[in-house]
């Protein structure tokens, strides 16, 4: 456990302070790092249905160089939505925030410049980000990433599970201050009403995951380079509305509620067409899952303690198979310098942390 707190009655208490005083973490659903200062990690908050998501929906912010937890924007900062599903950095000083409400004529993405510095020494004002804008307008937007070479932004509706291009160029204009309205947006595909899901695309580019959290499978859309477009999806694992917790290959996996995940590169893979496993939470799972390029899925943390009891949630830390264990985990980030993950847990409400045993 990295930091954060659940009281004895199941209670919730959220405060800024350092890792062993900060109260809970309510639904830490997406979690990014700060690709200015790597020190900081950034931690979306999405007060939606479930039992995990209580408290507000301020966005915060773990600093993990000095073991503190600060306030990076509040639902006021985000438009009065305390439901920012996730958020993508347009460069190091541009970001976008993705929020869930229900207008079409409102945003479904809003960008924030940075307008101070980390913090240092003894200082702990986290609020480092202003100038909200609207990037684009939309409803029920769950999902919002930009494509590493080409800065092309993607995000996507749970209202007929849409997949929007925006331009880069038209962010860009946005930002600068060139284009005084939101961003014109292309739907690319679609999948079905009622499509719920988050888009992770590739380091190089090559195609994206559509991790669908409600239909409880995975897809891949490849990229075709010549038309700057991603392509209509396929299955690489598990089943559309068939939840369960199943390792297997392909179809045969089973996912339940799947959420965030990070692409890890696995030395094992070296040369390799593809070199990246990618690593995601398993929220009603309980677990962390791993899926190799080649679609088999494994369980790669949670589910331990065995003699504890029959369930398959609790909180334990230990070992990551035979011990450790999650209770709706749905937010991830991976730190590559220092191999090491951490992990939203949501009804535990902390920041778990999986490393090497003694590194820091």
């Amino acid at each position: 456990t990295l930091c954060g707190s659940r009281r004895d009655d199941g209670g919730y208490d959220t405060k800024d302070g350092p890792f062993n005083d900060c109260g809970a973490f309510g639904s830490p659903n997406w979690l990014e790092f700060d690709p200015k200062y790597p020190h900081l990690v950034y931690v979306a908050a999405d007060r939606g249905a479930g039992d995990e998501n209580e408290g507000n929906g301020n966005m915060r912010i773990l600093d993990l160089k000095n073991q503190y937890v600060g306030t990076a924007l509040t639902e006021g900062d985000m438009g009065g939505t305390n439901r920012g599903r996730a958020l993508a950095f347009f460069d190091e000083n541009h970001m976008a925030v993705a929020v869930d409400q229900g207008d079409e004529l409102r945003a479904a993405v809003y960008g924030f410049t940075r307008n101070r510095e980390a913090p240092e020494g003894d200082e702990r004002n986290y609020k480092m980000w202003g100038n909200r804008l609207a990037l684009v307008n939309f409803k029920a937007c769950n999902t919002v990433t930009f494509h590493p070479v080409d800065g092309d932004m993607y995000f996507n509706s749970w209202d007929k599970g849409q997949f929007f291009k925006v331009e880069k160029q038209q962010i860009q204009e946005i930002f600068d201050g060139t284009r005084t309205t939101p961003a014109d947006k292309e739907v690319l595909f679609q999948m079905d009403n009622g499509w719920e899901y988050n888009i992770r695309i590739h380091p190089t580019g090559n195609y994206a995951y559509i991790v669908s959290i409600n239909k409880h499978y995975i897809q891949r859309t490849n990229y075709d380079w010549a038309s700057k477009r991603f392509v209509t999806p396929f299955i690489v694992a598990g089943t559309a509305e068939r939840a369960a917790y199943v390792d297997g290959i392909g179809t045969s996996a089973r996912f339940n509620t799947p959420y965030q995940g990070v692409f890890v590169k696995n030395p094992e893979y070296a040369g390799q067409e593809d070199e990246y496993d990618f690593i995601l939470c398993d929220k009603m799972g309980q677990c962390i899952r791993k899926i190799t390029p080649q679609g088999k899925v494994s369980t790669f943390a949670g589910g331990g303690s065995a003699s504890l009891n029959g369930n398959p949630w609790g909180y334990v830390d230990g070992d990551l198979r035979q011990e450790a264990r999650f209770d709706r985990p749905k937010g991830i980030a991976y730190d590559e310098a220092t191999d090491t993950y951490y992990i939203g847990d949501g009804s535990n409400r902390r920041i778990r942390k999986i490393a090497y045993e003694g590194e820091e």
